[in-house]
């Protein structure tokens, strides 16, 4: 789990495979929106859009420049035009980046990034926000077994079709350790909905072209929502997040989440989008 210092602590009663939402709370609280366009080649791009709360990015910033300190360099720039490039390497093989913007306002700070790549099946997604500047001390390792991948078929064989494959195991790691499921106490839940006031997470798929066929019902136009997590319903049924502590895969946790208010989950592992220009 979690180890920031400050209240984040509170967040070790809770599974770290309760999908996104120690994700979430591993990234500092925010907003993150993945939006995957796709071109009838295979090619496309990947637009990442986070946002911290304003006590988020101080408290980052504050841990980054602390790191920073310790090694003897100067403070680190918070959601830097450096640290989008780099994220290009993270999205899979042949990715490159393209354009960032900051976003800052009263609500929240952030960036926007912009990346193209040439083959959607060398993409690998990761479903977990990025904290700003990659991978900081006590974060629980990022690995590969949470990773979106993708499968993609066109002509001569039919029309352009795209699998999003989730994984559909927690990579040997259980939902919650033996003494990590009961009930989860009282003041961890109040405090998780004052930090998660606003918190959402959306991945999705819009095609180049119309839509003809998915098993998705999470449909708009030319759009496929994959996943999408807003938390503050979440959190407001402390008998969700008591069912999840005693969750025992991946597929019974997608299996708990379906039908939840802010919350889309595909019923199936993997999502097919077949589509045409």
């Amino acid at each position: 789990m979690v180890s920031i210092p400050v209240s984040c602590r509170t967040w070790s009663v809770i599974p770290e495979a309760m999908l996104l939402l120690a994700a979430t709370l591993s990234s500092g609280c925010l907003a993150a929106t993945t939006l995957i366009t796709l071109k009838t080649d295979a090619s496309g791009t990947i637009e990442q859009t986070v946002v911290l709360s304003p006590a988020a990015a101080a408290q980052f910033q504050q841990m980054m420049a602390m790191g920073q300190a310790a090694g003897g360099k100067p403070p680190a720039e918070l959601f830097s035009e450096e640290d989008a490039r780099n994220a290009a390497s993270r999205l899979g093989e042949g990715v490159t980046y393209v354009s960032s913007q900051r976003i800052k306002s009263a609500d929240g700070e952030g960036v926007r990034a912009l990346y193209a790549f040439a083959d959607v099946r060398k993409l690998r997604l990761d479903q977990r926000p990025t904290p700003p500047g990659g991978a900081m001390p006590g974060l629980t390792p990022r690995g590969g077994a949470e990773d979106l991948a993708f499968r993609f078929t066109g002509p001569p064989a039919g029309n352009p079709t795209v699998t999003v494959v989730f994984p559909s195991t927690t990579g040997g790691r259980p939902i919650a350790p033996e003494g990590d499921r009961g009930q989860i106490p009282p003041e961890a839940l109040a405090m998780a909905r004052q930090m998660l006031k606003g918190a959402r997470i959306d991945i999705a798929m819009q095609v180049e072209g119309r839509i003809l066929k998915t098993n998705s019902p999470h449909v708009e136009g030319s759009k496929v929502t994959l996943l999408a997590i807003d938390f503050e319903p979440l959190l407001a049924d402390p008998s969700i997040l008591n069912d999840l502590q005693r969750t025992q895969s991946i597929d019974a946790l997608r299996s708990r989440l379906r039908g939840v208010k802010g919350v889309k989950v595909n019923p199936e592992n993997e999502v097919s989008i077949e589509f045409t220009r």
